[in-house]
């Protein structure tokens, strides 16, 4: 609805796999939807920056932008 291209990796595979093909496939930001979901929280990082943060769901849109 907000205009962004998502790929969905829902394959039943390690997350490592999983991240290695988005690396070679090119894609800059990583949204991880995982453990701290039922809190509301998700994980987002930029390729090339070191680290990761913790991103309530609610204001992932504005961390796109």
């Amino acid at each position: 609805a907000q205009g962004f291209d998502v790929c969905l990796d829902d394959r039943k595979m390690s997350p490592g796999v999983k991240f290695k093909d988005l690396d070679l496939l090119g894609f800059p930001l990583r949204i991880i939807v995982g453990r701290n979901a039922k809190d509301g929280i998700v994980e987002f990082s930029h390729r090339g920056v070191d680290g990761r943060e913790d991103v309530p769901a609610s204001e992932i849109a504005s961390k796109l932008t």
